[in-house]
């Protein structure tokens, strides 16, 4: 499926790779990381700054029969919304276990999706285990 975008200010084109996010508590240098990135790198770190500001993305869940835990689908990508990942779960109709979608938290230290994993509220932000264990000055 290809998709486009059609934007109030005439601007159009394919909307692969688009990141729209909620810029309320941005900062100026917030912006100043915007205005500083590449072509290439904006929608990533625009990604970025706004799961610093507590953005929320939805992600494919599922239980695994042999363990019994509660994991996320690892090969489906993370979505904007939740109606984006049920529709992702819809055009994907065959699944052979349950799957549902949930928000997905994200670790302050190095940005990457929770998951299951170990977590601790540190500063009133998420943690993960990798990140609370790793060596001082790393």
């Amino acid at each position: 499926m290809t998709k486009h975008y059609f934007a109030v200010d005439g601007n159009y084109g394919n909307a692969s790779g688009i990141v729209t996010v909620e810029t309320d508590d941005w900062k100026r240098e917030d912006w100043e990381a915007i205005d500083e990135a590449s072509d290439d790198e904006r929608a990533w770190v625009a990604e970025r700054i706004a799961r610093k500001h507590g953005a929320r993305r939805w992600q494919v869940w599922y239980r695994d029969y042999e363990s019994g835990e509660r994991l996320p689908l690892g090969y489906a990508p993370l979505f904007h919304s939740k109606a984006e990942a049920e529709d992702y779960l819809n055009d994907h109709d065959s699944w052979e276990f349950s799957v549902w979608v949930e928000g997905a938290d994200f670790c302050h230290e190095c940005w990457e999706a929770v998951g299951n994993s170990v977590t601790e509220q540190v500063n009133g932000y998420t943690t993960c285990h990798s990140c609370l264990t790793r060596p001082q000055g790393e």
